[in-house]
């Protein structure tokens, strides 16, 4: 198999299956200029957007030992130039399916090269919302200006929470300014107005719209608002005629059982593998 060097083009990103919800975030950024881009051209993808970002690495079907292999050799030159931890906290890694890690783990350790699996994200979509069965006080708010900072103080826990591209305050902060300005940052208000879940929207340009940075405060968890809060964004998606999909920490199971009640399905699990 030959995989060759190409800039990235909307021709790449249409490789991937629309219905693919594992990998909604790697067609947007192959829309996107990247640090590297190497494909087959039919039915592998290794992506790696900028540094310090983890790099994608997209098989149409189960990965083969020869694709592993291939994309493992590319990788080996990658990851000399990582530190074991960036800068900003966030260590070397690659994205990619369960099934492909093993294989990419058992490649690398002939090289005597220790990768481990750091984090499974479950991939889920929803075409058809079921309603929450436990009953919360408080209402859905769609966010305003007036709400950045209480968005800041939300998406700072939501990164510190999950390892995910962990940044400071006022990157913290022009994200939930762009959210807000879209209209697509929401929050869930307990009956004393005040703010204990969020939950953003993003289109993908396919159909779809993912929902990110759901996080509840720690003080305010296991109470329902989170699943009231995503029911409530899903159905708006729905109702606009897209379907839902989300990403879930797979080895926190109270909120994939919370997606799940409420209609989504799980469709594969994505990994995350790094430097022992």
């Amino acid at each position: 198999m030959r995989l060759v060097r190409k800039a990235p083009c909307p021709d790449l990103a249409a490789l991937i299956p629309d219905n693919d919800c594992r990998y909604m975030v790697l067609t947007r950024i192959l829309r996107t200029p990247c640090r590297m881009t190497v494909t087959d051209d039919s039915n592998v993808i290794l992506c790696h957007s900028a540094y310090p970002y983890p790099i994608w690495y997209w098989s149409k079907g189960e990965a083969t030992d020869e694709e592993v292999d291939a994309v493992w050799q590319l990788l080996q030159p990658e990851i000399g130039k990582w530190d074991t931890v960036t800068e900003a906290g966030n260590p070397f890694s690659v994205n990619l399916l369960e099934d492909a890690a093993m294989h990419m783990i058992a490649h690398a350790k002939k090289d005597n090269v220790s990768l481990q699996v750091t984090r499974r994200l479950n991939a889920y979509e929803c075409n058809v919302l079921v309603a929450p069965e436990k009953e919360v006080g408080g209402s859905f708010h769609i966010c305003t200006e007036e709400d950045v900072d209480a968005a800041v103080e939300l998406l700072e826990r939501f990164h510190e929470d999950t390892g995910l591209d962990k940044a400071d305050r006022t990157i913290y902060r022009q994200k939930a300014e762009v959210h807000i300005y879209a209209g697509r940052l929401f929050f869930w208000k307990n009956e004393a107005g005040v703010p204990v879940a969020m939950c953003a929207a993003s289109d993908n340009g396919n159909g779809s719209e993912a929902l990110t940075n759901v996080v509840t405060m720690p003080e305010h968890r296991r109470k329902g608002y989170a699943s009231h809060l995503v029911a409530t964004v899903t159905q708006r998606v729905l109702d606009g005629g897209e379907w839902a999909n989300l990403y879930a920490d797979a080895d926190y199971l109270p909120s994939n059982a919370c997606y799940e009640k409420i209609g989504y399905i799980r469709m594969g699990t994505i990994c995350t593998i790094g430097l022992v």
